[in-house]
């Protein structure tokens, strides 16, 4: 396989990242990760992370910003400083090193509570919490150095879920109980209704962008929302599991709200998720086991 050219990919050893590069490389391109974790160990937020950069790395012609503190406490200060600050020195690096490409990875959810049955890019943008508003800020930075000339692309990706799904999400919950055999819980009626994505699809859809150099906002996400009932089901199906689905009692604050995206923008660049929830539950055990023997 002819490679690609340079790709730098900042968060990339998080959940949604180490999918990116591990995807990215398999289709040819040369990956460069950085995150605190990994081998190139820059802090984004640090005052010297641009120069840094410029002094240790090789010129990447293009740039997959995943890296993020996703917190929503409105006093955390790593909030701003990671995903403002952050993103506001990954976008200066993208100029100094003059990238044809850039990708940005927002959230779905960051544009506020639905108010339209099916949420197009052109929603109203209402952010609820820090954390969206800090996405939302980066989504402007993005713009202007889209205006500048740069091919940069914002993708609003929903919830993202398959192998090594943080263990706090409800669809990792529900998973586990299912394969432990344990009752599933539900807030509520059970009726909030949520757009699950596979990351391994989201991975692609990153791909996607940089070969069709895409510019402006994409929502990234399977098409079909799905109820936390309807998600308990699945688990025990999929799996096979004795697990019951009970109710907690407790009203769910977001009882009946249905997030549904659409997601013809990428659709017209050639993409569409090819992994099912069935197929993302799989994914999970797969990887949780192979996590236990290790």
């Amino acid at each position: 396989m002819e490679n690609k050219p340079r790709v730098l990919v900042t968060g990339a050893r998080g959940f949604v990242g180490r999918h990116v590069a591990e995807y990215l490389q398999t289709a040819g391109w040369q990956v460069v990760g950085v995150d605190l974790r990994g081998e190139i160990s820059i802090d984004i937020s640090s005052a010297g992370f641009v120069r840094e950069m410029l002094d240790s790395v090789q010129i990447c012609e293009a740039i997959v910003h995943v890296a993020a503190v996703k917190n929503k406490d409105p006093d955390d200060p790593s909030l701003s400083l990671v995903n403002c600050l952050g993103t506001q020195q990954v976008l200066v690096l993208a100029r100094k090193w003059k990238v044809r490409n850039l990708v940005y990875l927002s959230g779905a959810h960051a544009v506020g509570r639905p108010t339209v049955p099916i949420i197009t890019e052109e929603h109203s943008v209402h952010p609820i919490n820090a954390y969206h508003a800090s996405k939302i800020y980066g989504e402007h930075l993005v713009a202007i150095l889209g205006s500048e000339g740069c091919k940069a692309a914002t993708l609003r990706m929903s919830s993202p879920i398959g192998p090594l799904t943080p263990p706090d999400t409800i669809f990792s919950v529900f998973v586990k109980l299912a394969t432990q055999g344990k009752n599933l819980v539900l807030a509520g009626h059970g009726s909030r209704q949520q757009d699950y994505i596979d990351v391994r699809d989201a991975a692609r859809a990153i791909g996607v962008c940089l070969e069709k150099d895409a510019s402006g906002v994409f929502n990234l996400c399977e098409g079909r929302p799905v109820s936390n009932r309807e998600l308990a089901e699945e688990c025990i199906g999929t799996l096979g599991s004795k697990s019951t689905i009970g109710y907690s009692g407790v009203s769910d604050p977001e009882e009946g709200v249905i997030w549904r995206f659409s997601r013809d923008r990428l659709a017209a660049l050639g993409w569409k998720p090819i992994h099912s929830l069935a197929d993302s539950i799989r994914a999970w055990v797969g990887a949780d086991f192979q996590r236990s023997k290790s």
